[in-house]
């Protein structure tokens, strides 16, 4: 379904028509619209679908562990009710766990684990307390759970949850990144994932495990950013670049073209900010910048201030390395995103001075006085602090 998102849409509203009151029908639509990133269609759906899930319990649970996710992954998060959802489905599953049915037990057993590890995952981004020892008690749970003698005798199975428990690890170490050597769970997501990509004949499923592979590592980048171990970010980094670009092949949504984007604008701002190396960094920016540009007529306007600014850091790099045109493009284009942004009250009007400063000293060197003077006075308009293009 990853690679034929609109075809998967389309075949399970036919399969509703002829029997509407099969919930696994009504699950893989909603999946087909999450793929599809029409994140509020598919929340309303599921809510519809968890009412007609009464003779089917273990579809139920799925559904609930479903709209747990989407309420953690969604903008804005609320990772309250979704704590709130994968705790329902954790309870509905659990009395499911000895069922007779062989494919309503392994459902429920599927739907803990997985509830068990979004679970971590719903601690460690909210404001919870005791977090770490949460989040360790909720993924070792999960570990148990994964070895469950029935769960392991399915390859798949077992294989996926080796690699989720890593994944969902490192995810975590992100929010709280510490000092916890990561290095076995880097190496366990690399191992898994290109055991589930070589052992795989569907087509589909290798882009997924690819992708999935890819974002794993991307998380291993942001927790040695955050450390400081620039040369560890940039080594997983290309690692992440790698299976990333495989896997965005399956993938037709605007949200996974943006990850790939903000990995490669991630590594460029490494070698900017972390090396001072501003010629290794656009050439991490050169891939950026064309999925950037593509994105920007679609953005929400939650979403119009780190779009600004990235494109505003982008062009720091450009004119330090005497690309003066793409340079002033860039943070033109970043500023025309802020500004949107503060007209739509979502943009605080300070995010306007970095902008407006770099504005004015690149055309004063360009020697353009008068648009250096306007830049200059919009800048002092927001914040009288004056300093160098950062």
């Amino acid at each position: 379904m990853e690679g034929h998102v609109e075809s998967a849409l389309l075949y399970n509203e036919k399969a509703i028509q002829l029997d509407e009151e099969r919930p696994a029908y009504h699950l893989m639509f909603v999946q087909a619209l999450i793929r599809m990133n029409r994140i509020g269609e598919a929340k309303q759906y599921l809510h519809e679908t968890i009412g007609i899930c009464d003779r089917y319990p273990h579809e139920m649970a799925k559904a609930l562990m479903m709209l747990g996710d989407l309420y953690r992954t969604s903008r804005p998060a609320d990772y309250e009710l979704a704590l709130d959802c994968h705790t329902k489905a954790i309870a509905l599953a659990t009395t499911l766990f000895n069922h007779s049915n062989p494919t309503i037990r392994l459902t429920a057993k599927d739907v803990l684990f997985e509830s068990h590890l979004a679970t971590a995952k719903a601690i460690a981004w909210g404001r919870f307390d005791n977090k770490e020892e949460m989040i360790k008690k909720w993924i070792d749970r999960a570990r148990v759970l994964a070895r469950d003698p029935e769960l392991m005798a399915a390859p798949r199975y077992s294989r996926e949850y080796s690699f989720n428990i890593a994944a969902t690890t490192l995810t975590t170490l992100v929010a709280l990144p510490g000092k916890l050597n990561i290095d076995l769970y880097i190496d366990d997501v690399i191992k898994e994932g290109n055991h589930l990509i070589d052992r795989t004949t569907d087509p589909i499923l290798r882009t997924k495990y690819h992708w999935d592979t890819g974002i794993a590592l991307y998380d291993a980048v942001q927790i040695f950013q955050l450390r400081g171990q620039y040369s560890s970010a940039l080594k997983y980094g290309q690692e992440a670049a790698k299976y990333m670009e495989i896997g965005i092949s399956g993938r037709s949504n605007d949200t996974d073209s943006y990850l790939l984007g903000r990995l490669y604008f991630r590594l460029g701002m490494i070698h900017a900010e972390g090396n001072g190396n501003h010629r290794a960094a656009i050439e991490w920016f050169d891939l950026a910048r064309p999925i950037f540009e593509k994105l920007l007529p679609k953005i929400d306007a939650e979403a119009l201030g780190i779009f600004g600014e990235t494109l505003v850091s982008m062009g720091v790099s450009y004119w330090e390395t005497d690309q003066r045109e793409a340079a002033v493009r860039l943070t033109e284009r970043g500023l025309l995103q802020i500004e949107r942004g503060v007209r739509a009250n979502v943009v605080e009007t300070s995010k306007l001075w970095a902008p407006y400063s770099n504005l004015a000293k690149m055309y004063h060197e360009l020697g353009d006085r008068e648009q250096a003077a306007k830049y200059s006075q919009f800048a002092e308009s927001v914040n009288p602090e004056r300093g160098r293009i950062r």
